[in-house]
């Protein structure tokens, strides 16, 4: 399972890597099925997303997204064993955002639009490319005008303006999965922002494509060596902060391949 799941390099890691060449390094060599707090929030805001359309038809659409926001909180406890009290105080502080955000953009694209954006043809689709070594999951899949368009959901508030160039990383390498899956061009897509919920729609661009495989590239030539870090603000939250401050000679001889001599001793590499 290890190697067929290292024979392609995740999505995530690819906007990860775009954000802190670091931070791809240190997800792609944790356990694929362990939980933490990031994925945990991540996946509440998914299920968020999931149930704002039907929310939206009832008399009271911010009681019926509180109350989804309990039930998803609830249902992550179960299914990933760890506490999502801090994610419902604040997904529950942002209903309101949420709700005012939904109205925003209701007006803006017109309640049809809105409604065909939250309510896909087709919902988290795991693609595996051999040809482009990616594989990840496309959150939403839209029909627009008779043409799929990808939906990435970002638990995140949106930019002033725009999106997030992870975020565009992301959208491109899902349009070059579909493309290959469904053989027709994808040549724009959508990023919801969940907090204070925004969708912001983009060309997929030739030079987005070219950063998405020069990204896979650079992960897959760095192999068990630590690259340097690019710090910001992120690095306060980030899980990895207390790993990060390891040397990088030193967290590469982590993953160093152990030589043995023919007593079955651990031998000394030497430099050539």
């Amino acid at each position: 399972m290890q190697q067929f799941a290292s024979k392609y390099v995740r999505i995530s890691d690819i906007s990860a890597y775009m954000l802190c060449p670091r931070l791809a390094f240190f997800r792609r060599r944790q356990n694929r099925h362990a939980a933490s707090g990031e994925i945990v929030r991540a996946a509440i805001f998914r299920e968020i997303s999931r149930s704002l359309a039907s929310a939206l038809t009832t008399n009271d659409p911010e009681a019926a997204i509180r109350s989804r926001i309990e039930v998803a909180c609830s249902d992550a406890e179960i299914v990933y064993g760890l506490p999502a009290g801090p994610v419902l105080e604040e997904a529950i502080g942002l209903a309101g955002d949420i709700i005012e955000g939904l109205h925003v953009e209701s007006e803006r694209l017109g309640r049809k639009v809105l409604l065909d954006v939250l309510s896909p043809c087709e919902r988290s689709q795991a693609i595996y490319s051999d040809r482009l070594r990616i594989s990840g999951h496309v959150d939403r899949i839209i029909l627009t005008d008779g043409a799929r368009r990808p939906v990435v959901i970002c638990a995140a508030k949106p930019p002033d303006n725009g999106i997030y160039a992870a975020d565009r990383l992301k959208l491109a390498a899902c349009a070059m999965l579909m493309e290959e899956k469904y053989g027709t061009a994808v040549d724009r897509g959508m990023v919801e922002y969940v907090c204070g919920w925004r969708i912001r729609e983009t060309d997929i661009r030739k030079y987005d494509r070219m950063a998405v495989l020069s990204a896979r590239n650079r992960i897959v030539q760095a192999g068990s060596a630590m690259p340097d870090a690019r710090r910001g603000a992120w690095c306060v939250s980030c899980q990895y902060a207390g790993s990060c401050e390891i040397r990088p000679s030193l967290m590469s001889s982590l993953f160093r391949p152990v030589m043995l001599d023919n007593s079955g001793q651990r031998r000394q590499e030497t430099n050539k």
